[in-house]
């Protein structure tokens, strides 16, 4: 049996914390419940907070995109405050409206200097009406990091293995993951999540939601994976954080080790 060669260095460690938190479908009281969980999880200094996909909610009812809008963004201006005043990096999905009341499911890296990277949710799931309440992202992206390029993905987007491996192939060595998946197909969550760290020899931090909405149960299960496919975090409980910490330069070893991606021949 092959011995995983994936070891942690302590001098390029990450310490990365996943918010794992009931959403409701009111956006006020999710923004002061996600307020008071990062406030708590500040005091364990992280270097990378990761929430879920449309962390403060997007009722499906409402028709009020303005006030959706402004309470977004409100939470936005707060969390560039705190990422500079704590040195701390965010992720995760906010629904954006644009000037004609169009709204993305879109993803921000926050940087400790305010700074925003952004990714619009390529991958609408129908099942759910997503693509009738948001538009689609057109564009593939990666973000730039102190811990190198990471790939962002929503939810939906791990069933579609080519677009982190396109991501991969403009020099990603982490994905982040913030997502709403249901507790009804948490064997696929977990497969596809280990089946991209393993085919792409990538870390993959994966933040989902619990609660229910319209009868569907969500149970969380958010994890940190290595590159090797070793699941190193599992976030069990309705209202929790998980911490760990992790190498990111173990990538560029197992790589060398095992250039598996340079025997890829289509994409």
């Amino acid at each position: 049996m092959t011995q995983n060669p994936v070891h942690s260095n302590p001098n390029s460690a990450l310490k990365v914390s996943l918010i794992q938190y009931a959403i409701t479908d009111n956006i006020n009281d999710n923004s002061i419940t996600l307020h008071k969980l990062i406030q708590n999880e500040l005091t364990h200094k992280p270097n990378l907070i990761v929430l879920p996909e449309i962390a403060l909610g997007h009722p499906q009812e409402s028709t009020d995109v303005g006030t959706i809008h402004s309470v977004n963004q409100e939470f936005l201006v707060e969390l560039q405050k705190i990422a500079t005043a704590n040195h701390v990096y965010f992720y995760g999905s906010f629904t954006f409206v644009d000037s004609v009341h169009k709204c993305y499911n879109r993803a921000l890296l926050v940087s400790p200097q305010g700074e925003l990277q952004t990714y619009d949710k390529c991958h609408l799931f129908m099942l759910d009406g997503e693509n009738q309440r948001f538009q689609a992202g057109q564009d593939i992206k990666t973000f730039t990091s102190p811990w190198g390029i990471l790939a962002p993905l929503i939810c939906f987007d791990i069933r579609f293995p080519e677009l982190l491996r396109t991501q991969v192939q403009l020099g990603a060595t982490l994905a982040l993951v913030c997502a709403q998946w249901p507790q009804s197909r948490l064997e696929h969550w977990h497969t596809l999540l280990k089946a991209r760290a393993i085919e792409n020899q990538i870390w993959v931090v994966a933040c989902n939601r619990t609660g229910s909405k319209k009868g569907m149960v969500y149970s969380g299960e958010s994890v940190v994976i290595s590159p090797w496919g070793d699941v190193v975090l599992k976030v069990m409980g309705d209202q929790i954080v998980g911490r760990t910490t992790l190498d990111p330069h173990v990538v560029d070893t197992l790589r060398a080790q095992y250039p598996f991606l340079a025997s890829r021949r289509f994409l």
